[in-house]
């Protein structure tokens, strides 16, 4: 079971207590009239991340997002974030949460804060990630700034807005994150190399996934989400040549429902050029 750091606790926590198998993930957004950038995206990757990790684990998840805005219709999708099962006002989900978190339903509650209550009294807690920086410019959810760089930005500078994804992944949720324009160039260059790997592989024979390989990347994502090290991992499988092209196909087709890259889309496709 997915296991999460608890601010209170200081320490990592099942996201759910043993025999719970329900999750309420509420994710708080900007306010009404905030452009969206890349620093209010951070948490809601985060709960996408632990939502579909949750509901691999057989755990029923209802997803709300909590903002006063509508300021998600285009960028969510276009980060692979599943639309959530409500959208709340800040007033109804801090009524909704009242008494079950206690700490987060107080006025000011910040952007980016996500509570997880699983609906057993007194194990509800609050998660967030840490501040995102790009190019050594601060971007704090639900601020405006100048410079603020949005996703409109990285497909206009003709990156594929996964590879803001990518490069979160490339961090440790609960630590600060420094994204440059050179980072997401790398993370565009992954993304491509492994979806042109994967589209050669789908054409080999098909053979059983490596499960201690794939085991122990899921088991890094279940320790508080060491994305570094599961990423690290993905790469070590990726160029083992030891491994069948079709075992390798089926890992990587797998850890994608997970980490939601899009790592199929060139299959079929003709070769550039």
């Amino acid at each position: 079971m997915l296991r999460l750091h608890d601010a209170v606790r200081r320490r990592a926590e099942p996201v759910v207590p043993e025999g719970a198998r329900s999750l309420r993930l509420y994710a708080f957004g900007p306010p009404a009239g905030h452009r969206l950038h890349l620093g209010d995206l951070r948490s809601f990757l985060l709960a996408d991340l632990v939502g579909r990790l949750a509901g691999r684990r057989r755990v029923r998840v209802l997803t709300c997002h909590v903002t006063d805005g509508e300021a998600f219709a285009d960028d969510l999708p276009a980060l692979n974030v599943r639309p959530p099962d409500r959208s709340l006002p800040v007033d109804e989900a801090m009524a909704l949460l009242s008494g079950s978190a206690p700490g987060v339903t107080e006025p000011g509650t910040p952007p980016g804060l996500i509570v997880l209550d699983p609906g057993v009294p007194g194990t509800a807690r609050w998660t967030g990630s840490g501040r995102l920086s790009f190019e050594g410019r601060e971007l704090l959810p639900g601020q405006d700034g100048s410079g603020s760089v949005r996703l409109r930005d990285v497909a206009e500078a003709d990156l594929d807005p996964l590879a803001v994804r990518l490069a979160l992944l490339g961090h440790r949720y609960r630590e600060d994150a420094e994204l440059t324009w050179d980072a997401l160039r790398a993370a565009d260059g992954t993304l491509r190399l492994w979806r042109s790997r994967v589209a050669t592989w789908s054409e080999a024979p098909s053979a059983p996934m490596p499960a201690d390989r794939v085991a122990a990347i899921e088991g890094a994502l279940d320790d508080d989400l060491a994305t570094p090290l599961a990423l690290r991992l993905m790469d070590e499988l990726e160029r083992d040549e030891s491994l069948a092209p079709g075992s390798r196909f089926e890992a990587f087709l797998h850890l994608d429902q997970i980490l939601a890259l899009a790592l199929p889309s060139e299959i079929g496709r003709p070769p550039a050029g």
